[in-house]
């Protein structure tokens, strides 16, 4: 049995992109690559956990996903990536944005 970490947190996502920015490790579009890639690796791994048909949550408890239970707690973990993969996403345009305004001022 494979252990899913159904609190995701998506504050954790976001300072590690400003942290990453502010360094000037990389820029937006880097930034935005980066949330992509994470969004797809964690719903490949969700997926895989899926298809055992159990997983443990955070308190070591199975939770079988062909419950009603089970299939609830998976749609929300899965609205919970989505969500913080969107939220990414509206970070890094707005930067995109705003960096393309700033290019045009100065040159």
């Amino acid at each position: 049995m494979s252990e899913i970490n159904a609190s995701f947190d998506s504050n954790s996502i976001i300072s590690y992109l400003n942290t990453q920015a502010t360094q000037n490790t990389y820029d937006f579009a880097v930034a935005q690559y980066d949330g992509t890639e994470q969004y797809y690796k964690k719903l490949d791994d969700t997926l895989k956990l899926a298809r055992e048909g159990y997983i443990l949550d955070s308190e070591g408890k199975e939770i079988d996903l062909t419950t009603p239970a089970g299939a609830l707690i998976l749609d929300l973990y899965l609205k919970d990536i989505d969500s913080a993969w969107n939220i990414v996403m509206g970070i890094t345009k707005q930067g995109l944005t705003l960096d393309g305004k700033l290019w045009k001022m100065g040159g």
